[in-house]
């Protein structure tokens, strides 16, 4: 049972690079000459705030507190995954299917895929996009990705975002 567990968690970490993440190059196909230039001092006030940011998503996880996730959510990425069609191609997708696991709503993506691929993922720096919109990376196996795009909103908080 354990080995099998462990492979569920394999499968749900693949999936989440699959569909949740993108490298670094993918995502901003443009080129990073285009983000925002931040200071020092805008990057260390940033990154401390993501990070303090991040441990409140971990929290959430940690006690699946669907309702305070929710909150840390944009509209936009409320609606988009949320979307039953968005939903049906992740079902079908195989560490969901062979495991028969059908999303229905955005409960059952926190539940499945969101606390599943992200447990334990560490954030090892930010890129800034704009001066409110900034990129949470992980490093695995040498090769950058996207975990997070955050923004901050108009009353200074940050939230999950999509863009």
């Amino acid at each position: 049972m354990e080995k099998n567990g462990l492979f569920g968690l394999l499968v749900s970490f693949l999936l989440f690079l699959l569909l949740c993440c993108s490298t670094v190059t993918e995502h901003n196909a443009a080129g990073d000459s285009k983000n925002y230039q931040a200071s020092q001092e805008e990057y260390n006030t940033a990154y401390k705030e993501t990070y303090r940011f991040i441990e409140t998503i971990q929290e959430t996880m940690d006690t699946g507190n669907f309702p305070a996730w929710k909150k840390l959510l944009t509209a936009e990425y409320i609606h988009k995954y949320s979307d039953p069609r968005y939903l049906k191609r992740i079902s079908n997708e195989p560490g969901l299917k062979n495991n028969h696991i059908v999303l229905h709503n955005l409960h059952d993506y926190f539940v499945y895929v969101f606390i599943p691929s992200r447990s334990g993922i560490t954030m090892d720096r930010i890129e800034f996009i704009t001066q409110n919109r900034v990129k949470v990376i992980t490093i695995v196996n040498n090769t950058d990705y996207v975990i997070y795009l955050l923004q901050k909103e108009e009353n200074h908080l940050w939230k999950i975002g999509v863009w």
